[in-house]
């Protein structure tokens, strides 16, 4: 696997409302820049999205398997 599953964090402004949302990134374990795919605003939840992560990780998950895990991990 030459690959890996990150943490990204996306904070939303709207107005005087602010909101901090979190998602999956496959980065490129060759570079650690590249992004292979992403999946930005799951959660507001960082600790439930870093369960999944580290899942991912351990599990050694194929990123075209990714989609319907963060779906079957949320529902």
């Amino acid at each position: 696997m030459n690959y890996k599953y990150v943490l990204t964090e996306t904070t939303y402004h709207n107005g005087k409302h602010t909101r901090t949302s979190y998602g999956i990134a496959v980065i490129s374990t060759k570079d650690n820049i590249t992004i292979l795919c992403s999946i930005e605003d799951i959660t507001d939840e960082q600790a439930e999205i870093a369960k999944l992560i580290e899942l991912c990780n351990a599990e050694k998950l194929e990123m075209e398997h990714l989609q319907n895990v963060v779906e079957d991990f949320f529902v």
